[in-house]
């Protein structure tokens, strides 16, 4: 007779650790319940102080001595919200500067509308964050501010510090993409001319869909956000912190908004193509 080599494997005595995990992980699901509705985005105090259309500027509040005189803004991308920089406490970029005594603000894009179609890459950086810088060198009375760009963020940012140099005073990028020259990732094939139309795409949508855009971003790495992530969650949902970190990060990842339409042709004309 043939051997078999994993028929001990798959014996009830074999089996009973996992389905004993199986238990407890089931028991724990009114806990992931809880935790679900116990989400809460945004752990610093913060007020507008300046709107322009779906544009506000958000001042962080603090009881903490302001001790640097120069002003920082903070500058996301405009496919996300920027909550994520502020996500909850113990995982807040913001409240790191704020209890440090820096005034500090947050450009919130808003969410554009069909009639936004025709905004372009200019209408963010020369008028909407220019007018922004504005408001917070009248506020503060300063000349020169710090600008923190993120993602996106940061290559717009640098854009406007090429063009409105007397106004920065400190240039941040995190994660922001700048350097054009290579071809070799995964957003660089699909953006192909020879592949993609995007002329066609911003004709047929007007602006970029945020179902599209995000799910672009889940294929960038599809084992981790499609399978890995959820295998950590089962191995973790007992526990209590875990599960609110995770879908306070769910809440953020999938609260997308579209971006206008003409600032998306140009981003992957002028940047991708």
């Amino acid at each position: 007779m043939a051997a078999q080599p994993f028929a001990g494997g798959f014996t009830a005595e074999a089996r009973r650790p996992a389905w004993q995990d199986f238990m407890r992980k089931l028991m724990a699901l009114p806990q992931v319940v809880n935790a679900v509705q116990r989400v809460r985005v945004g752990a610093t105090p913060a007020r507008q102080v300046y709107r322009e259309d779906n544009v506000r500027l958000l001042q962080y509040e603090s009881d903490v001595e302001k001790r640097f005189r120069t002003p920082l803004v903070f500058v996301f991308a405009l496919v996300n919200r920027p909550y994520i920089l502020d996500l909850r406490p113990g995982k807040s970029v913001v409240s790191h500067f704020v209890n440090r005594g820096f005034e500090t603000y947050n450009v919130d894009w808003g969410r554009p509308t069909p009639g936004d179609q025709h905004l372009g890459l200019e209408d963010y950086v020369l008028q909407y964050l220019d007018n922004v810088v504005d408001q917070v060198r009248r506020r503060t009375g300063c000349e020169q501010i710090s600008l923190l760009g993120y993602c996106m963020g940061g290559t717009m940012t640098a854009m406007y510090a090429a063009l409105r140099p007397e106004k920065v005073r400190n240039l941040i990028l995190l994660a922001a993409p700048v350097d054009w020259s290579s071809r070799d990732s995964l957003l660089s094939v699909w953006t192909d001319p020879k592949y993609f139309d995007v002329d066609r795409v911003v004709e047929v949508f007007g602006n970029a869909p945020p179902q599209w855009l995000q799910a672009s971003f889940l294929m960038l790495k599809p084992v981790q956000n499609l399978v890995e992530k959820w295998v950590g969650f089962y191995q973790q949902m007992e526990d209590e912190k875990f599960l609110e970190d995770f879908f306070a990060m769910e809440t953020w990842l999938n609260d997308n908004i579209p971006v206008a339409g003409e600032t998306f042709r140009q981003f992957v004309k002028y940047c991708f193509q």
